[in-house]
């Protein structure tokens, strides 16, 4: 999956992912915002399981190229799919659609 089908035709090269996943805790909150700017696909990736004082430290957050999170992550390509709004959680396991709190593209 390229970075142009990840965001529905529109060219985004980041995400922000928590460290914790970078550093190997499995995703299990994906989520997609209104992006901050240009080249910002607006997606957001988390264990699930940080803490708002984690998530308080700038550190405890990257900017990471959306291909580069595929190429880690293969699994995650049918979450980062869908309108801002979109929110994903992983329970039992399996990725269950939450929201769609929707804007259009």
């Amino acid at each position: 999956m390229t970075d142009s089908q990840v965001t529905q035709g529109h060219r985004a090269e980041w995400l922000i992912v928590s460290q914790q996943v970078l550093d190997g805790a499995l995703p299990g909150f994906v989520y997609r915002e209104r992006p901050m700017g240009v080249g910002d696909s607006g997606w957001r990736v988390f264990s699930g399981e940080e803490s708002g004082e984690y998530l308080a430290v700038p550190a405890h957050t990257q900017l990471l190229g959306c291909s580069e999170l595929l190429a880690r992550l293969p699994e995650l390509a049918p979450q980062l799919v869908g309108p801002v709004g979109r929110v994903w959680e992983r329970l039992d396991g399996r990725w269950t659609r939450v929201s769609d709190q929707g804007e259009s593209e």
